[in-house]
C-alpha cells in the first residue's frame, strides 16, 4: 500500500470528470476481520497537503450513498457483524480522494464494534491467516446487493 492515498488521488485526477460524475465509489478498506462494520459518512483525520505543509481536512461522503448501503445491508437480514453509519475514528481512506473532489463516494471498514478501530490495521497481524471468511462474505453480500439495488433504481 502506498502512503498518503496517492493512488486514489491520481486516479481521480486522471479519469475524465464526466465518467466519475456518473458513478458511485464504494471503497473497501480493512474488511477482513472484526465484529463490526462501519459505513463511513465522514473522515475527520484526512491529511491533505497545501503548497508546503500538511493539515487535517475533514471529508464528508455522499449521505445518499451511505444511507443506501445501510438500508440494503439491513434488508439482508443476515446473522452478521453489527453495521452502522458513522464518522471515522482513525486516519482517512481512499474514499476521501473522491469525496473531496465532489464525487459520490463512501467507505466500508470492519473493526471492533466497541472501540470502532480497525482490527489488525497496518500491523504484523494484517496477514491472510487472520482473515475472517464470514466477515468477507458479509461485506461481499453488502456490495453485491447495493450494486443490484442501484442498478434497479436506474432502470
Amino acid at each position: 500500500e502506498e502512503a498518503g492515498m496517492r493512488g486514489s488521488q491520481n486516479f481521480v485526477k486522471d479519469i475524465p470528470r464526466n465518467i466519475l460524475d456518473n458513478s458511485y465509489t464504494i471503497v473497501l478498506d480493512s474488511v477482513g476481520a472484526g465484529d463490526g462494520v462501519a459505513i463511513l459518512e465522514e473522515e475527520d483525520m484526512y491529511l491533505k497537503l497545501n503548497n508546503k505543509y500538511p493539515f487535517v481536512h475533514p471529508s464528508k461522503h455522499d449521505k445518499e450513498l451511505c444511507d443506501k448501503v445501510y438500508k440494503v445491508t439491513k434488508s439482508l437480514n443476515q446473522k452478521s457483524p453489527s453495521v452502522e453509519v458513522m464518522k471515522s475514528k482513525f486516519a482517512g481512506t481512499d474514499a476521501s480522494s473522491f469525496s473531496l473532489e465532489g464525487y459520490k463516494a463512501c467507505s466500508i471498514v470492519c473493526g471492533d464494534k466497541k472501540s470502532h478501530f480497525v482490527v489488525n490495521w497496518h500491523t504484523m497481524e494484517d496477514i491472510p491467516k487472520n482473515l475472517d471468511k464470514n466477515v468477507l462474505q458479509h461485506v461481499l453480500d453488502m456490495i453485491l446487493e447495493t450494486v443490484n439495488s442501484i442498478d434497479k433504481d436506474n432502470e
